[in-house]
């Protein structure tokens, strides 16, 4: 690893061994894992920028689990994939090539502790709603778009604002987008794009200004919209099919806020233009989502890890009586 951060130190200073493997081969990495005798090991976020899902193949260990993925490996070599029963339920519709182990909550989350108190925007009765889109632009698409430009269509006045890193710094996103929503009747000037958060005064300020998240789908906001309840902004979301359409809809359930998961897409646009319109409500979510979430699965981590502790001794003691092995700690 050549610029060791902060996490990274911390996982080296907790763990009994800490090997760097950036720019292995998968199969390098396979022998690395096999030579350290793992007897579980665990993919995180395999399909996400470039974690080694591949190295899977060569079974270089006697379990394989996938944790923190957005849908199944497709992978014969996977045993397991952690979820949690909101995002998959007992009967999902899309299918596992892995044994789902469903958890009190998938996603645990550590707020940063310097997280300011949430703030009320600033605002006349004759100010605008500000909606908002903190995700990635590439989880957006036309059908999404175009029941936002119906939401801004049924809240007069409304601006939706858009942020994610410096992404919309490009002018060509930025136009693409604007022509997008002219197409269904909504003028530029509904539309505020930011740059890097960095460019605004602080990160408050960004969540101060913003009175509604919008979710995106079919693929949720997962960060983001853990951000946003915790900075007491309510995040109205479209329920999928699909692992990846519920994350949204497994932390709003969560603290007690099923009303604003919507499922169909004129529910969608229903929920959020009433949401608008009801003021006395989101300041009372703006007052108290942050200990909603605080007292929720999604921080209490000591469960989760309990959880996981029993769930990895099961998949191992299935293994070793599957191969006539003792379950004693460690292949030997």
């Amino acid at each position: 690893m050549a610029d060791e951060d902060e996490t990274a130190g911390a996982f080296r200073a907790a763990a009994h061994r800490f090997r760097s493997v950036v720019g292995r081969s998968d199969e390098a990495l396979a022998d690395i894992v096999a030579d350290d005798g793992i007897d579980v090991l665990v993919v995180l976020a395999a399909h996400f920028d470039e974690n080694p899902i591949q190295v899977a193949r060569h079974r270089p260990a006697p379990i394989v689990v996938s944790f923190h993925d957005a849908a199944t490996s497709g992978l014969a070599e996977v045993d397991y994939l952690m979820a949690d029963s909101l995002m998959v339920p007992r009967r999902p519709r899309e299918l596992f090539t892995e044994r789902v182990v469903r958890l009190p909550a998938m996603y645990v989350y550590e707020p940063d502790a310097a997280s300011p108190a949430p703030v009320h925007p600033p605002r006349r009765a004759s100010d605008p709603i500000t909606f908002a889109s903190l995700n990635n632009p590439t989880k957006l698409n036309e059908r999404t778009l175009s029941l936002w430009a119906e939401i801004l269509g049924r809240v007069n006045g409304s601006e939706l604002l858009f942020q994610y890193k410096d992404r919309y710094r490009s002018r060509r996103l930025a136009d693409s987008m604007r022509a997008t929503f002219a197409r269904h009747g909504i003028r530029p000037e509904r539309l505020v794009f930011l740059g890097a958060v960095d460019d605004r005064p602080a990160h408050p300020d960004l969540y101060g200004c913003i009175d509604i998240a919008l979710d995106c789908f079919p693929f949720n906001g997962a960060t983001t919209t853990f951000e946003a309840l915790w900075m007491g902004i309510p995040v109205v979301s479209l329920a999928g099919d699909a692992m990846v359409g519920r994350t949204s809809m497994s932390f709003l359930r969560r603290i007690g806020l099923d009303d604003l998961v919507a499922a169909t897409p004129a529910d969608y646009v229903s929920i959020a233009a009433a949401l608008a319109a009801d003021e006395p409500r989101r300041a009372r979510l703006r007052e108290d989502l942050r200990a909603r979430v605080a007292g929720s699965p999604l921080l209490d981590g000591a469960k989760v890890a309990r959880h996981l502790e029993r769930a990895y001794r099961a998949m191992w003691r299935r293994w070793c009586r599957a191969h006539g092995r003792d379950p004693a700690p460690g292949r030997g």
